[in-house]
């Protein structure tokens, strides 16, 4: 999103036909679903189909982030399709695909409330069964070996927190949230010095579940430098004032708090105009 939010928004949601069409002129794209008038998710995010990837990418992180509603519909019964180990992340936003078609996943469930049981026991088992795609490379730097595992590390844990608390509806006191929260501390801890743009989201979702006053000045100092992300939907982006909203009403002395609660935050500082 651009410096203007609404503007931003608003070219956003211009785009999204344009994108459906581009993607339906592909026959690949059609959903395998006859009760669906989506795009195949899975297929998308096949190569070489690299600017459908970002839109979705940019769609489904909107939805997370911001609580705003999906732009283009989705066929999400077609399981994920492997691609070759070692396959370079989009370091855009260093998310897995299989990560990120839960997301999607999550996000669809949210817009239709429909039986939500089976899917979040799957979703969880998925998350846990995932296994990095950064394959071992002797001659590699493992400086950015290390950086990069842990990227993705810190977007399972997003995974997890968000299917607690936006989809199975359990406050951030939650002993599997506090668990994620920890684990994306840790893992900013060891890169630190080499801190990835990839790392913001997760940063973000985890400190909106920061008990701790320690915990919470921390992880603010992290989402305070998100203006400068090369995330582009991060850019210009004041969620440090989100949390400071959050953390002053509904979190106020560490009490927990829900995941509208969050997204009740992000709409009194933050307004794209949806």
């Amino acid at each position: 999103m651009t410096g203007n939010v609404k503007s931003g928004y608003a070219l956003i949601r211009v785009m999204a036909p344009v994108c459906m069409q581009v993607a339906f002129s592909d026959p690949m794209l059609w959903p395998r679903d006859p009760a669906s008038n989506g795009i195949s998710f899975a297929h998308a995010l096949l190569p070489p189909r690299r600017e459908i990837h970002r839109f979705i990418t940019m769609d489904n992180l909107s939805a997370l982030l911001f609580g705003l509603p999906l732009l283009l519909e989705y066929d999400l019964s077609f399981s994920m399709i492997e691609t070759e180990k070692g396959r370079p992340t989009d370091w855009v936003h260093g998310c897995p695909n299989r990560f990120l078609y839960s997301i999607a996943r999550i996000n669809q469930w949210r817009e239709r409330r429909t039986n939500r049981d089976p899917l979040c026991i799957e979703i969880e088992e998925d998350a846990w069964a995932w296994r990095t795609e950064s394959a071992y490379d002797p001659d590699a730097d493992s400086g950015k070996h290390t950086l990069r595992v842990a990227v993705q590390e810190g977007w399972r844990h997003t995974v997890l927190i968000y299917l607690y608390m936006g989809m199975c509806e359990v406050t951030s006191h939650d002993p599997r949230v506090q668990s994620s929260v920890r684990q994306i501390s840790r893992l900013y801890t060891i890169i630190q010095s080499n801190f990835a743009a990839g790392m913001m989201a997760p940063v973000l979702v985890a400190a909106a579940c920061a008990q701790s006053e320690a915990d919470r000045a921390r992880f603010h100092a992290l989402v305070s430098h998100s203006g400068s992300s090369k995330i582009q939907l991060l850019k210009n982006m004041n969620f440090a004032g989100v949390l400071d909203h959050l953390w002053q009403g509904a979190a106020a002395n560490g009490a927990p708090v829900t995941w509208e609660d969050y997204l009740t935050s992000r709409r009194a500082v933050i307004d794209v105009g949806a």
